[in-house]
């Protein structure tokens, strides 16, 4: 659990850092895109908002916005399993590489899968402490 807290910390920080580099010639409506990949995504507002502990109508306003916290923005990353920072990476956005997208959804893959073996690995766990306690009772 603290390697995860100081993962996210350097996360946060490295995406920080990222976002005060952003070129003055860059405007990207973030609020837009960000509801472009929620349409394709099989969530609906109502859910998407639980999954980012906002209300509906703080998504709704969301959309609306061209600029976007980067704490918030990394969530609705992890949310949607969409590395909306890139954007922000480009001299226009038309010129997204498909290599930077490719690797971002490769990222988000592998951390998927990494949460599933630490939910299996939770009930494995479980598993083997119920078998023991079995093991222990006479009879």
């Amino acid at each position: 659990m603290r390697y995860e807290v100081v993962w996210f910390s350097l996360c946060i920080d490295y995406f920080d850092c990222r976002k005060k580099r952003l070129q003055d010639k860059v405007k990207i409506h973030i609020g837009k895109k960000i509801r472009e990949v929620l349409e394709q995504s099989h969530l609906s507002v109502v859910e998407f908002a639980e999954k980012i502990n906002k209300s509906r109508t703080v998504v709704y306003n969301i959309f609306e916005r061209e600029s976007i916290d980067s704490r918030l923005l990394y969530t609705i990353s992890e949310v949607l399993n969409f590395d909306f920072f890139a954007f922000y990476f480009v001299n226009r956005t038309e010129d997204l590489s498909e290599q930077t997208f490719h690797q971002s959804q490769v990222i988000l893959k592998l951390k998927q899968e990494l949460n599933l073996c630490r939910k299996e690995n939770e009930l494995l766990l479980k598993l083997v402490m119920l078998y023991e306690e079995k093991e222990k009772k006479p009879g």
